[in-house]
C-alpha cells in the first residue's frame, strides 16, 4: 500500500536464523503470488501464466 511506513525493530542480519526467516518470508511472498513450490526441490517455484509457465529457481549460498 502506498504511503505506509514500517519501523524495523530488529535486523535479521547476523542472526543464526537469518536464512531461515528470509526464506519463510520469500516462500510466503511466492505463494501469495500464486507460485507453486516444486515437491522435489523447495527452491524451485512454478506458475502457469496463460499458455506458458514461469519457472523460478533460487540459489542461497549460506543455507
Amino acid at each position: 500500500k502506498e504511503n505506509l511506513v514500517c519501523k524495523l525493530h530488529k535486523s535479521l542480519y547476523g542472526l543464526k536464523q537469518e536464512p531461515r526467516q528470509w526464506y519463510k518470508k520469500f516462500n510466503e511472498f511466492m505463494r501469495n503470488s500464486r507460485f507453486h513450490r516444486c515437491e522435489g526441490d523447495h527452491y524451485c517455484y512454478i506458475k502457469k501464466y496463460i499458455d506458458n509457465y514461469i519457472i523460478l529457481t533460487l540459489y542461497i549460498a549460506d543455507m
